[in-house]
């Protein structure tokens, strides 16, 4: 009851319970600094062959930027679904030109009961190199997570993440449904103590969210959402 357009582009398994199609547009100013922007597109379509989807996002300004666009693809096989995502990773610096390369993602979801379910989701396992073949190579990164609807009004989740040359860090949160229309969400990222939260309202097949996230060394980084998404 509360996957919405982006939930693929974090995990593609997500894609066979979509809608037949559902698209979300989201721009964040991060930390308020100029030319630290960040937009992303999701897009899904679902059909009796599965869920497609397409994945991208921007950010950066016209002096360095990294960008990055996603297929993907997920299936449902009764009480797991499986999602694989193949993405070209590109990145630009002024005076050095820009470079571009390719790895992929992938996720499932196990649905434990009717309001209870658990999923993994794992980013370049394989450890492609970053864009321009240096040695560096981009950070693997593994997630595994819980979520539980208390209610048809209340979600809760908790989610575990690992990236290569990090501390797992521990994401908590709550989203609430009320009067129908209006929903809002909070919640915690553990390791790097950044509250979040955000606050929208629902008109027919159109919502609209603001979020806001918090860094006690840099500040506020508000965001502005905006989904098409019909009901399944």
């Amino acid at each position: 009851k509360f996957t919405d357009a982006f939930s693929c582009s974090v995990n593609q398994a997500a894609l066979p319970d979509m809608p037949a199609f559902a698209v979300g547009v989201y721009g964040e100013k991060r930390f308020q600094v100029a030319g630290l922007n960040m937009f992303s597109l999701s897009l899904a379509l679902n059909g009796r062959s599965g869920g497609f989807g397409l994945n991208t996002w921007y950010f950066g300004n016209q002096d360095f930027n990294e960008s990055h666009l996603g297929l993907a693809y997920g299936k449902n096989l009764g009480d797991i679904n499986l999602g694989i995502q193949f993405d070209y990773r590109r990145r630009m610096a002024a005076g050095a030109g820009a470079d571009g390369t390719l790895t992929f993602e992938m996720g499932s979801i196990w649905r434990i009961s009717d309001r209870v379910h658990t999923g993994i989701h794992v980013f370049n396992p394989v450890g492609t190199p970053t864009p321009g073949g240096r040695k560096e190579k981009l950070a693997y990164a593994y997630r595994a997570g819980l979520g539980f609807e208390a209610s048809d009004h209340v979600y809760l989740c908790m989610q575990i993440n690992k990236e290569e040359g990090r501390p797992a860090d521990i994401i908590a949160g709550l989203q609430f449904v009320f009067a129908g229309q209006f929903f809002a969400r909070i919640g915690m990222a553990a390791a790097a103590s950044l509250p979040y939260g955000s606050a929208g309202w629902k008109w027919d097949d159109l919502r609209i969210e603001m979020a806001l996230s918090y860094h006690a060394q840099l500040g506020f980084s508000p965001g502005l959402m905006l989904i098409y998404q019909p009901p399944p």
